[in-house]
């Protein structure tokens, strides 16, 4: 089938992401005048190699503005589209890939291409009289699956205002359905922000960019301790703990910057390998750790996972962003066991979806996340479903984070209905 043949119109708009920064919506309305929506979101720690995202830089919101950008995606990139024959999401995507001729995407820019590249599935999902999820499943060849949800819960470095060096402190429970691990989720986040009001103040209850509380903590440790203080109060079962270290933003030199109770000191990779094993000793409760080197640190990547690599889960982000190629790499490689996934990372969802081939392939775990400037397109959530991601991640519980979540418990309820059919 030609599903170009069921567009009536391509309506892409400038609309703002939770930060308040402009990003591009893209309506794809069917010959049956339904309206398929998808947005772009936008990072703020980025890894080198992700593809481009473009803005007009003038005066308008800052330089931030993408009216312009939506401009030239009208003018070339929509007109393509009803000229070609299009019948699966690959071909649709390879369409993109080539009117835009560059491999980062930088002649329209990710955060034009992927809203139309979504917006394409959604179209095919409903033409082809499929949930999206399950939609996504069939082109990826997977059976729907529920993903373990991780919360976070703690936010430091780039994503808020404390002194926290390491990015993310996430926590995730093993229940056995998603209902039950996001319940247990919010109770916890709840007694998180009493607990922060009591012993800090009413006015560290604040959130950062992902809705997790950044409380007056310097270390590591002191984030770890407040998770071990909540937990005997609330006294749950099976929480686990996952760390995005981020690691690219304290690497400088050669160096990782690590702060202790009272001073910051300068690490090599090896160093900071040591540093790790200590930390893992203490908190067994850390299962996962994303970016825990630099993406550049290639040695202290292969010596770590060499360590633990069957103990713990070693997740690439910025290492890897989304890439078929890379994630091949670094299997060969042996620098990590899992990817994460983020589909503005490559700019289309054909590529999203060869990145989680190769991460089967190559018997990597893979977790579906977020960006810290998201929007309310739930599109990720079916999609950790439709390739049975192991893991995702949306930040807290909270604000605009929950349009994930819930979209989450929606398809949970589906499944189950199927399963009782």
């Amino acid at each position: 089938m030609d599903y170009t043949q069921k567009i009536k119109a391509i309506c892409p708009r400038q609309i703002l992401s939770s930060r308040g920064y402009p990003t591009v919506e893209v309506d794809i309305v069917s010959d049956q005048d339904e309206v398929f929506r998808s947005s772009a979101p936008s990072g703020d720690s980025t890894g080198a190699k992700e593809v481009a995202v473009l803005t007009d830089k003038k005066d308008s919101y800052g330089g931030r503005s993408v009216t312009g950008v939506i401009k030239k995606f009208e003018e070339e990139i929509v007109p393509l589209i009803f000229k070609s024959r299009i019948s699966t999401q690959m071909e649709f995507d390879s369409v993109l890939y080539i009117a835009d001729k560059t491999p980062t995407l930088s002649t329209y820019g990710a955060n034009t291409l992927l809203p139309l590249s979504l917006s394409f599935c959604k179209l095919q999902a409903r033409t082809d009289g499929l949930r999206v999820h399950d939609h996504i499943a069939k082109i990826s060849k997977n059976e729907p699956h529920m993903p373990v949800p991780n919360f976070n819960i703690l936010n430091g470095g780039s994503h808020s205002g404390n002194e926290l060096l390491f990015q993310e402190i996430m926590i995730s429970f093993q229940k056995n359905t998603f209902e039950k691990n996001l319940e247990s989720a919010a109770v916890f986040y709840a007694a998180l922000k009493n607990t922060i009001r009591d012993k800090f103040g009413g006015i560290y209850t604040g959130f950062g960019d992902e809705g997790g509380f950044m409380p007056p903590i310097r270390t590591l440790e002191d984030g770890l301790d407040l998770i071990r203080e909540v937990l005997h109060k609330t006294k749950q079962e099976g929480l686990r703990i996952a760390i995005d270290a981020a690691a690219n933003s304290f690497f400088a030199g050669g160096k990782y910057t690590v702060r202790t109770k009272d001073r910051d000191v300068e690490l090599s990779g090896d160093e900071l390998i040591d540093y790790y094993r200590t930390l893992l000793k203490t908190y067994p409760e850390i299962y996962l750790m994303e970016d825990p080197f630099a993406e550049t640190d290639v040695e202290a990547w292969k010596k770590f996972t060499a360590e633990f690599g069957s103990s713990l889960i070693i997740l690439g982000d910025d290492l890897l962003v989304t890439n078929s190629k890379m994630i091949k790499q670094a299997a060969e490689k042996k620098l990590c066991n899992a990817v994460l996934i983020k589909p503005n990372q490559i700019g289309t969802l054909g590529g999203t979806l060869e990145a989680v081939q190769a991460a089967r392939e190559n018997n990597f775990k893979v977790m579906v996340s977020h960006r810290s400037g998201e929007t309310e397109d739930p599109f990720i959530a079916a999609l950790s479903v439709g390739v049975a991601a192991e893991f995702f991640k949306s930040g807290a519980p909270r604000g605009e984070r929950m349009v994930k979540y819930n979209q989450l418990l929606r398809i949970e309820e589906e499944l189950e209905r199927d399963k009782s059919k």
